[in-house]
């Protein structure tokens, strides 16, 4: 190591960069090579090996067939429908074993996919159609009413009810059929564009974040690496998050392709479906988003299953406390709790814990990834800042996107020329190179010219026993600028009162800091990935306060 570096935090001095403390991994420099070529190359030598198993149906694929499905409808999607290299195509679709096959079978000829939340409107698919002019659309029979007026060629994924009146379409079991022997592979290189992914927008207008086959090369390079995975005993995940998100697409229906693992698919998420699935199916590896692990935590179905075969779980998406991951290892004191960093912007790839020893460091969202570097930026100067100091998060790697679609101001406003993508997280590296999430930077509350971070004081409230979930959002105020409201989740039948809730934080947390106003409801509105809406939340707290 530079002797510049200090080997514990990853800090230079002379730079204010913080490097990795993993070991640099090879990422593939040829020039032409796709993701699923290169997913392909990695998982050969586990052809007859399940790849995917659906709940829902309980149908499944092997990898060979996967493959040959693969190979089948990418020849389709040119021969059958023209599409091109470098077209788009909207793919609108719960988790299914489809979705991937579709998925790879339009990377592998350099036709670009931007996915779809299925809950959304037909005015949003509409806009994003337009902002990425999609030339097709790939959906399923149940939701295909949301596009049939935008008059694009129609893919349907999945059982198609021949009862059903549907617009023309080309159903996928066709394309499936399309021999391919013959069909000439097509350059796609790892500069080229893979994916449109349009981020969350929970505090802004969502955009439209480019991602290269670079990029997602880089981060299936880190994911088939990661210690634990070579020679260790067979493991099976279940992926109940959504593959239309950058963390389920980037993992669960691209990256474990290449160690030849077993994923067990919900095509969402549902709290019984999760528990009998982890039963039935010996589940080991779990990902789930911080309302989940608060459900495992302390909701009483759990004991109802056999959850005996879970090792581990990965948590991302919003920070997790201390309390709560306590909570849950005193019921599950044999799982190991990974937390994890990333953004659309970097192919979910930022920090990692990977191991039962950095797991210690709770509240932690571990290491940065192989071949990552790091800025903690002062807010207002913009300089560097050294471990244990507080800041804005600034990345660099092989994973961070090339851009924003259409938004070159908000491009460079958010990459610099030198690659560095400000994440608009506060945050900090410790003295050991751990990295600590506090909040998004366009979330803190300004109470008095104090910065209060929303996720604190939700942490406090998810550690009374009678909270089942929690949301602290500003509300102006004419004297303090703005103060903390708190949004609660009372556990089924249980009583508390809004003084109650606002005694326990204050007794927690400094003056400055207490909670001021308490409403009660009966679900926090959240994203997909874990996400909370705090815009919805600031609009109540406007109309009712």
């Amino acid at each position: 190591m530079d002797h510049s570096i200090d080997e514990n935090s990853g800090f230079c001095a002379v730079t204010g960069i913080f490097h990795s403390k993993r070991a640099r991994l090879p990422v593939p420099s040829t020039p032409q090579l796709s993701l699923p070529a290169f997913l392909q190359q990695q998982s050969c030598g586990n052809s007859t090996s399940t790849a995917y198993i659906d709940f829902s149906n309980g149908s499944s694929i092997s990898y060979a067939q996967l493959h040959a499905h693969i190979k089948a409808v990418a020849a389709g999607l040119a021969l059958l429908l023209g599409l091109r290299k470098g077209d788009v195509l909207l793919l609108l679709s719960p988790n299914s074993i489809h979705f991937v096959i579709f998925l790879q079978a339009a990377l592998s000829i350099g036709v670009v996919i931007t996915t779809s939340n299925p809950v959304s409107l037909p005015t949003e698919i509409s806009h994003q159609v337009e902002q990425c002019a999609a030339k097709c659309i790939a959906t399923t029979a149940a939701l295909v009413q949301k596009v049939a007026d935008l008059h694009l060629p129609l893919i349907l994924l999945g059982d198609v009810p021949q009862s059903a009146r549907l617009p023309p379409h080309v159903p996928l079991s066709r394309l499936i059929t399309v021999h391919a022997d013959s069909f000439p592979s097509i350059p796609v290189y790892q500069e080229d564009t893979a994916l449109l992914l349009f981020s969350s927008g929970t505090t802004g207008t969502s955009k439209g974040v480019i991602l290269s086959h670079k990029n997602l090369i880089a981060q299936a390079v880190f994911f088939i690496n990661r210690p634990g995975l070579t020679g260790s005993p067979a493991r099976v995940y279940l992926c109940f998050v959504p593959m239309f998100h950058a963390y389920g697409l980037a993992i669960f229906s691209s990256a474990v392709l290449g160690k030849g693992f077993p994923i067990v698919l919900l095509p969402k998420f549902d709290m019984v479906q999760m528990l009998l699935a982890i039963q039935n199916y010996k589940v080991t590896y779990l990902p789930l988003v911080p309302p989940v692990l608060l459900a495992l935590a302390k909701s009483s179905l759990v004991e109802k299953y056999d959850l005996s075969s879970l090792r581990e779980i990965s948590v991302g998406a919003a920070p997790v406390s201390k309390d709560l991951i306590m909570t849950f290892k005193a019921r599950f004191p044999d799982v190991v709790v990974l937390q994890g960093y990333g953004l659309t912007e970097s192919a979910a790839v930022g920090a990692t814990i990977l191991t039962a020893e950095e797991s210690r460091e709770f509240s932690s969202v571990g290491l940065l990834s192989p071949n990552t570097e790091a800025k903690i930026v002062h807010v207002d100067s913009g300089s560097p800042l050294p471990p244990n100091h507080s800041g804005e998060i600034w990345l660099r790697g092989p994973t961070i996107m090339k851009g924003y679609l259409g938004q070159p101001e908000a491009t460079a406003s958010t990459v610099d020329k030198e690659g560095w993508l400000r994440t608009g997280d506060l945050g900090y590296i410790n003295s050991n190179g751990f990295c600590f999430i506090i909040d998004r930077l366009k979330e803190l509350i300004k109470y008095k010219g104090f910065q209060v971070a929303p996720a604190e004081l939700e942490d406090v409230l998810l550690s009374h026993p009678l909270i089942q979930d929690a949301a602290v959002v500003p509300h102006p105020d004419e004297e303090a600028g703005q103060i903390p409201v708190g949004y609660i989740v009372v556990a089924g039948g249980a009583t508390l009162s809004a003084a109650e809730a606002i005694d326990f934080v204050a007794e927690r947390v400094a003056p400055y800091k207490k909670i001021r106003k308490v409403s009660f409801v009966r679900s926090i509105p959240k994203t997909p990935s874990g996400k909370i809406l705090r815009r919805q939340l600031i609009a109540k707290a406007g109309s009712k306060l």
